[in-house]
């Protein structure tokens, strides 16, 4: 059977490239491409914009190979359908971006990620034309490294895969017995975006897919960003192979903001969901992380959002402590009380379980979501119980000014502001009412 004019030319093509440096992506482009004939000018309909514009970054290899073969001319046009490309041959093709107006502006830019910031944000304004690649981002936890690979993802208008994601597709594709739909399922993206690397320690055949994929990414110089918690070189665990091509770009690590730089971080956290003055006290011991900045910010608006007053509402966002309802409260109560927690949660009616029940309602309830109904659940009991229980703690509390230190230690521990004013008559508020004459 005689081979194709085409065919034969494609093989002859693939000869001549096989000493260039971007040899596998000339040679998916060639495959994949359509070839016909005019008098002796050889028109090459490239299918996909990638390959089109790989094409042309090439035309002049391509032409001078054409020529050699003793052919007049060469054309190059883009294949409007994609019919003749082989179902196992994946094809990278570029999506168009979702640009997205201010994408950046819920990025909060401190000393420490500016150099991550702004390797990010060049991919968007130049896409891969003069970058280099792989960009590795590592740092420890909550200073944004997820976040700038997610906004990276949306500008570009791909998917950002964790490690455990990329897992589940490559387990996934290997009970159903398709490694190729696993690839294309990368390969379709214009950006390989992946999280949390070091994942990958002890998964080999997750690894050498990672690897396969990732070479694969680098050889067509497409745009590749990679997070992990620590150096590349650190991760004794991957193959020098691995490690040389993600240190051969860009490798950041991002740091915490310093102190200073916490203050303004919150500050501008706040101002951007309300313009209210900010209390001083707020400011005090702030932890190292900008997730947990917002976190300190999330609570202190909530709090100040249900009425809480300001004082109250400072103590709450700052509390290391600050489950809903949290059972390291009840953990401090069967301590100081001296009682298990299983007969805190049951029906003993001893007096030690008794007063450490009071107590245990006092605070529940003073929380800022405090209520009868959250506390009965987490107490095991009927909210009438709690009600009971409210009332005669509030009796406990004005004879008693033992069990009034232990519940108020207690509150400062948990940053609970708790009053009772004298003419107070209601046990049965639903919380964030004050126990503690000032």
């Amino acid at each position: 059977m005689e081979i194709p004019k085409s065919k034969r030319l494609k093989e002859k093509i693939i000869q001549k490239i096989k000493l260039e440096p971007d040899f596998l992506s000339l040679t998916s482009l060639v495959r994949t491409s359509k070839i016909t004939f005019q008098e002796n000018t050889v028109v090459f309909a490239a299918s996909g914009r990638y390959n089109f514009k790989i094409a042309e970054q090439n035309f002049a290899l391509l032409k001078k190979i054409i020529t050699d073969l003793d052919y007049k001319d060469f054309k190059l046009v883009e294949s409007v359908s994609a019919k003749a490309v082989p179902q196992n041959v994946p094809i990278i093709t570029q999506k168009k971006p979702h640009l997205k107006k201010e994408i950046f502006n819920d990025f909060h830019p401190y000393e420490g990620v500016q150099n991550a910031f702004r390797a990010i944000s060049s991919i968007t304004e130049n896409r891969s034309q003069g970058q280099l690649f792989p960009i590795f981002l590592y740092g420890n936890p909550g200073i944004g490294k997820t976040h700038l690979l997610n906004l990276a993802a949306r500008n570009l208008g791909d998917t950002a895969f964790t490690s455990d994601e990329f897992t589940q597709k490559l387990v996934s594709s290997v009970e159903k017995k398709d490694l190729n739909g696993f690839k294309s399922s990368f390969f379709s993206e214009s950006s390989l975006l992946i999280d949390d690397i070091q994942k990958f320690i002890g998964r080999k055949r997750t690894l050498q897919e990672f690897f396969n994929i990732f070479d694969s990414f680098l050889a067509r110089s497409r745009p590749i960003v990679v997070v992990a918690d620590r150096h590349p070189r650190t991760i004794n665990e991957f193959s020098p192979r691995l490690i040389s091509r993600l240190t051969a770009g860009l490798v950041i690590k991002m740091s915490p903001p310093l102190e200073a730089e916490r203050e303004a971080l919150l500050s501008k956290i706040i101002k951007e969901k309300n313009s209210d003055v900010i209390p001083v006290n707020l400011f005090q011991k702030l932890p190292p992380d900008v997730r947990a900045l917002k976190g300190i910010a999330t609570r202190f608006l909530w709090s100040k959002s249900i009425g809480n007053p300001e004082e109250y509402s400072v103590s709450f966002a700052l509390s290391m402590d600050t489950s809903l309802p949290g059972s390291s409260l009840l953990d401090e109560v069967c301590n100081v009380f001296n009682v298990s927690k299983s007969s805190l949660l049951s029906g003993v009616r001893s007096r030690e379980v008794v007063l450490a029940r009071q107590a245990a309602s006092i605070l529940l309830c003073g929380r800022p979501n405090g209520c009868k109904a959250s506390s009965s659940r987490v107490l095991n009991v009927k909210k009438s119980a709690i009600t009971y229980s409210l009332k005669k703690g509030k009796e406990k509390l004005k004879k008693d000014s033992f069990f009034k230190d232990q519940v108020k230690s207690i509150a400062i521990n948990h940053g609970i502001s708790l009053g009772f004013a004298k003419d107070d008559s209601n046990p049965e508020n639903n919380g964030n009412f004050t126990l503690f004459e000032q």
